[in-house]
Formats: structure tokens, sequence, C-alpha cells
């Protein structure tokens, strides 16, 4: 009776210690899966005690700092930290709440290391709170970009403001030229043709006061609006164009330019399809005048 129970007893206990091997290596092969997840990670994972020393870091968070695994082993995490402003941000996100932010590190170079940082507390069995866990994700290269970025924005802000001034510049120094010569047509010009027609010059008074027009609308952009039309002008197509606007009849461009008043038709009827309007109720006149 006794022979049995020990050697129920014996099968037992080799059962219980296959079984308890069984989950030991299970065991391992569960921890070391998760050690390769964590040590080929792209993020830096670090972990910190309750007294603010690092008790975890992955190979990933080691090569982004600078330092090996041993140096990082219970160093202080806040020799880890920029010293201008992450203690601070840590203050103000209180570490043990759930939060990412934005968080610049101390390389071991003495360089730094900008980075996102999640942050989660982390629990034993009792529900206790044991120290912090950071996922930190380098963005270094991304935020030298945006700075560079905002150096280009910046620069193109000043380019744009060197612009405007300069085209103020120029349109002031445009505006002064045409006062100039308004100034000169006014004084100089004018008076002159008043005493041609005045005087007894042979010179046909028409002529005279087409000069006297065209003199006017010296500084207007009527010759350079035409000129930008999609079918280009003759010579001849000019100067009837001119006079049409200055008001001359027919009659009196005809003998002016000494050709017959269908010529004179005929030019008009081509000026209008060259200017689009050949077919629409438009007035001529009225057309090269508004002509900017």
């Amino acid at each position: 009776m006794f022979d049995n129970d020990s050697a129920d007893l014996e099968q037992k206990c080799r059962e219980e210690v296959s079984e308890l091997t069984r989950l030991t290596n299970k065991l391992k092969l569960s921890e070391e899966k998760y050690r390769n997840i964590v040590n080929t990670a792209m993020e830096g994972i670090l972990q910190v005690d309750p007294y603010g020393k690092t008790a975890f870091a992955n190979t990933r968070m080691a090569d982004m700092l600078g330092y090996s695994l041993e140096e990082l082993k219970e160093m202080p995490f806040f020799n880890l930290l920029d010293p201008g402003n992450s203690k601070d941000t840590l203050t103000r996100n209180h570490a043990f709440y759930d939060s990412s932010l934005d968080f610049k590190f101390r390389r071991k170079d003495g360089s730094f290391l900008n980075a996102i940082i999640s942050q989660s507390p982390v629990y034993n069995d009792q529900a206790a709170c044991i120290g912090l866990l950071f996922m930190v994700t380098d963005i270094t290269k991304r935020k030298m970009m945006e700075d560079q970025l905002r150096e280009h924005e910046q620069m193109l802000q000043q380019k744009n403001i060197a612009l405007k001034e300069m085209i103020a510049q120029v349109n002031l120094e445009k505006q002064r030229t045409e006062d100039n010569i308004l100034q000169n047509i006014e004084k100089l010009l004018l008076p002159t043709i008043t005493r041609l027609k005045e005087e007894n010059t042979g010179i046909d008074p028409a002529v005279l006061t087409l000069l006297e027009n065209n003199i006017q609308t010296l500084t207007s952009p009527f010759a350079s609006a035409l000129t930008q039309q999609e079918k280009p002008l003759s010579n001849r197509e000019w100067e009837i164009c001119n006079m049409i606007r200055n008001g001359l009849s027919t009659k009196e461009i005809s003998r002016l330019l000494c050709i017959s008043g269908k010529s004179v038709e005929n030019h008009r009827n081509t000026v209008r399809k060259k200017l689009g309007i050949s077919r629409k109720n438009v007035n001529l006149k009225t057309f090269l005048s508004d002509l900017q």
C-alpha cells in the first residue's frame, strides 16, 4: 500500500516538475521575444524608478543619447535633459498622467536631441506606481527641417518687403517723370502750338489740333494697349486709329492723308476686324478711347 502511494507521489512530482520546466522555458522564450522587440524597436524606451534613476533603457535609447547601456544604468533621469526647459515641462504636464509632448534631451557629446515622448506610469501587483515608462521618438531632423523652412519663409518675407519697397520707389519715379513731362508739355509745347494756330503759317489747323491732342495724351497708355492686340496694325492703320480717337471724321482723315473716303472706310473695317469688334455693336472711337 505504501509502495503504491510512494509511486503515485513520485509520478505526481515528476509531472509537476515537468510542467514547471515547460512553463519556465516558455517564460524564457517569451522574455527573449519581448527583449528582442524592445531592443530592435525604432523608438527609444526608457524606464525611470520612483527615485528618478534610469531603471531600464533599450539599445535604441542608448544610441540616440550616445551612451552605452552600462553608462545609462541608474543614471539620474534629469541629467539626460536639456536644463533649459525639460524639467519644467515635465512638472507642468505632471509625470504620473499619460501624456505625449515635445521634449529635448542632452546627448553625451553635449548636443541636443529633439524628441516626442509618450510617458505612462508603471504599476506593481499592488497597483502602486513604481516609476515611469517613456517611449522616445527622435524628431531632430524634422526640427532642423522646420527651422530651415522657417528661416526660408522669413527670408522670403524680407525679400517680399524689399520688392514692395522697390516697386513703390519705381512707381514714385515713374510718377515724377510723368509730372515732369506734363509740366514741359504745358509750359513749353502747348503754348508754341497755340501761337502756330494764331499765326498764318499755312499749316492745316486740323493737323495742329491733332498734334495738340497727341501731345496732351503723351503719357496715355493708348499706344501700349493697341500694340498688345493679337493682330498687329500697319503704320497707316495706326495713323487712322489715332485720328479716329481724336474725333476726326472720315472726310477729315481722307483730306489729311490724301486718300479717298472709301480707302478710309476700308481701313476702318480692317481695324475693327483686327481688334475683334467687326461683328459687334461697338463704336470704334469709343473703343479706342477706352483702351488702357
